[in-house]
């Protein structure tokens, strides 16, 4: 029997699955820990770890490195890096230094969200949105995670986006700053005009 009492009187469950044991202390009644019981080896026999305790920080940064780190451009590894960085400054509004991913769920991403989104726009809420959401699904692939805490998130800023004409340089002012900087030997305008005259990505043209 996987379900039995303890000498303080509550009650604990114990069973093994593929050479692994697993065990809860703790429950006030025989039915708790049976529903319990029940429950966990449910998960187990799918596959899914149960009483994980791995963070979702320790495990966003390992996963970053191991899937981004040296695949993806230096810019967008770096909004990779900043995801991560807005939900730790999202975790300090809620007093938290860290959050375990059994414990990362709908009420709790979706209330990162929101907060994110009270002062950026939807492109930007969405590009930190699909980072972090990228690691998720991998999480619940490894059975770390059981639902998705992602699920119908709403997606949404409240700063309008930049125009198109303000993120770009017009023709005029490009060649007035390639002109420029092309007549001052200083490294940082040099960096500027082989960026200019190349093409090349900043993180290419920082390597030389």
């Amino acid at each position: 029997m996987s379900v039995r009492k303890q000498p303080n009187g509550k009650w604990y469950y114990d069973f093994g699955y593929e050479g692994k044991r697993y065990k809860k202390k703790g429950f006030v009644t025989k039915r708790d820990a049976t529903q319990a019981e029940s429950i966990a080896r449910n998960k187990v026999m799918k596959g899914f770890v149960i009483n994980n305790k791995t963070s979702f920080i320790d495990y966003y940064n390992d996963w970053i490195k191991v899937n981004k780190e040296g695949v993806v451009t230096d810019k967008a590894y770096a909004t990779f890096k900043n995801a991560i960085n807005q939900f730790k400054s999202f975790l300090e509004t809620e007093n938290l230094s860290d959050v375990i991913l059994s414990d990362l769920n709908t009420t709790f991403y979706r209330k990162f969200i929101k907060w994110y989104g009270s002062n950026h726009s939807t492109e930007t809420v969405r590009k930190i949105h699909n980072c972090l959401k990228q690691s998720i699904d991998d999480a619940i692939q490894e059975g770390l995670i059981h639902k998705d805490p992602t699920y119908k998130v709403v997606v949404k800023g409240t700063i309008p986006a930049q125009r198109e004409e303000e993120k770009f340089m017009s023709i005029k002012d490009f060649i007035g700053l390639k002109d420029y900087v092309a007549n001052i030997p200083i490294q940082s305008y040099v960096f500027i005009y082989i960026l200019i005259i190349t093409g090349g990505r900043f993180g290419e043209v920082q390597r030389l």
